[in-house]
């Protein structure tokens, strides 16, 4: 899999991120999307990179953190 364009990154990446953030793991992940588990991990990779947090779990926190916000913005 080779993100090349905008909108296919964000086709891809979107989903992981949600998974991720509902407590999937790769392997799960990888089967949900028909994806390869490498390249699940690599899209995490890319996600860390992104956002500039320094690993997986920083990602997770970060995206419980902006769900519970989003949450507590709709009530």
């Amino acid at each position: 899999m080779k993100c090349s364009g905008f909108r296919e990154q964000m086709n891809v990446l979107s989903p992981i991120y949600r998974l991720l953030g509902e407590g999937f793991n790769d392997g799960d992940i990888a089967v949900k999307m028909d994806l390869t588990e490498v390249n699940v991990e690599g899209c995490i990779a890319w996600i860390v990179y992104f956002l500039g947090l320094k690993s997986w779990c920083n990602t997770l926190q970060w995206w419980r953190d902006l769900s519970i916000a989003g949450k507590a913005a709709r009530t």
